[in-house]
């Protein structure tokens, strides 16, 4: 069988970030230092993550799909909390965040990740809302 790009027996995540504009600056710098101190998580636990800009050019978007056991082990990572907290703390508006689930795997990422405000993104000076 070929080799296809096709991602079905993971989950799948997105986040949108609306960053200040005053404080743009700072929050590439914070999610640089971000992805560096988190580089060997996504070396072992991430299928694929894009980074960049949406239409609106203060909304910072990441679509990623990972293996939960990795994330939950990045999200105790005591840089990785205090570099989420600094990259929020860059936002004027709320992290909007929504999970995709794999169509060959359950659905209990949905179950993991209830919509309303995350219990699991508690840091900085503004709140994560799933979708």
């Amino acid at each position: 069988m070929k080799n296809r790009p096709w991602i079905r027996d993971r989950n799948c995540f997105s986040t949108r970030f609306h960053v200040d504009p005053a404080k743009r600056e700072q929050f590439i710098k914070n999610f640089e230092e971000m992805c560096e101190t988190a580089g060997e998580y996504y070396e072992r636990g991430c299928k694929f993550a894009f980074q960049g800009w949406a239409r609106d050019p203060n909304e910072f978007v990441v679509f990623a799909s990972w293996d939960e056991t990795v994330v939950r082990e990045l999200r105790d990572d005591p840089e990785f909390k205090r570099l989420t907290a600094a990259l929020l703390d860059c936002c004027d508006a709320p992290n909007i965040m929504e999970q995709y689930s794999g169509m060959h795997i359950d659905r209990s990422v949905f179950d993991s990740y209830p919509a309303g405000e995350s219990a699991v993104h508690k840091a900085g000076g503004q709140k994560t809302i799933f979708l």
